[in-house]
């Protein structure tokens, strides 16, 4: 399904991004680095990162995770990975050599490409992990945001870790901070009826939704709308509370609308009796990047047709 977006919310939302970068109105403030830092705050490096010491910037860097592929894109360091997992799929790093999958990455083939840091987002095992370390090579493991204070400091810590506790930690501060403002403006454009808009995304019919403990579910409170599944936790949410909170719309993953349409459990649903219930890529309502502002956009732009031509 193709929008057309009125001139206002692509005039504000470049506007915000431009702001941001000019003036580092930040989520948290610039001045108050929480990144550990020996030295004078003219110096990038030494700098300490989950508890991790770096004396000098990575030259060379293997990540295992999209989440972290996507925010390095955003801050551009592709120019220092040497290694990816098959889930990394930028186009701008495909010819970069794979050393298999997420969940059980080819820690030999990790070694023979010499990285100075592997990035990650799940805990490898103790023998995996002596194996690097024996190599001198040094994993971090970060978390997904779950809200925007949290991807602020993601941002920040894997800017620090990059470029230095003072560049990197402030382009990184910026560029999060840009997406921030920009889906404030965005929210700032929903119509204030009187009357929230109910609203869930799902990833199947049994339950397996956008709980409140994600910043995805902050992404369906900016587009406007109330999540039904605020005050469910793990992505999990009985289905018989989905029926009683009887949302006014369904997002979903892609190809399962027609399930969620024909299931007889959900037929008295009103997004199901409306249809209004709509597919949308997960890397949008999962996103840790710029696309955070395309998922924002996508739900406003449905629940809130006038927003669009």
């Amino acid at each position: 399904m193709k929008l057309k977006y009125k001139p206002s919310i692509l005039k504000i939302i470049f506007t915000l991004v431009v702001v941001g970068v000019l003036f580092g109105t930040l989520i948290f403030s610039l001045n108050e680095n929480n990144i550990g830092n020996d030295m004078s705050p003219d110096n990038d490096y030494p700098v300490t990162v989950l508890g991790v010491k770096v004396t000098e910037a990575p030259q060379k860097i293997v990540i295992l995770s999209p989440f972290i592929e996507d925010i390095l894109h955003t801050l551009n360091y592709e120019n220092i990975i040497v290694g990816r997992t098959e889930e990394c799929t930028n186009s701008k790093i495909s010819n970069i050599p794979s050393v298999g999958y997420q969940d059980n990455p080819d820690i030999k083939k990790i070694n023979s490409l010499q990285p100075d840091i592997v990035l990650n987002e799940s805990s490898l095992s103790y023998e995996q992990m002596n194996l690097l370390e024996d190599e001198g090579v040094k994993v971090f493991t970060f978390e997904k945001a779950r809200d925007f204070a949290e991807l602020g400091k993601l941002y920040t810590d894997i800017g620090s870790l990059l470029g230095g506790s003072n560049t990197g930690y402030k382009n990184a501060a910026i560029c999060a901070n840009s997406i921030y403002l920009s889906i404030q403006e965005i929210n700032k454009l929903i119509p204030e009826d009187g009357n929230p808009i109910s609203a869930c995304y799902m990833y199947d019919t049994k339950g397996t939704v956008v709980t409140g403990d994600t910043l995805s579910s902050n992404l369906i409170e900016f587009s406007g709308a109330n999540n039904i599944a605020r005050d469910s936790t793990d992505y999990k949410m009985d289905i018989n509370l989905i029926i009683k909170q009887n949302p006014q719309y369904i997002f979903c993953k892609p190809g399962i609308s027609n399930q969620i349409k024909q299931d007889p459990n959900l037929l008295n649903i009103d997004a199901v009796k409306n249809l209004n219930v709509y597919e949308m890529d997960s890397k949008l309502i999962e996103a840790q990047d710029n696309k955070l502002i395309d998922a924002v956009i996508f739900m406003a732009s449905i629940m809130y047709p006038e927003l669009v031509t």
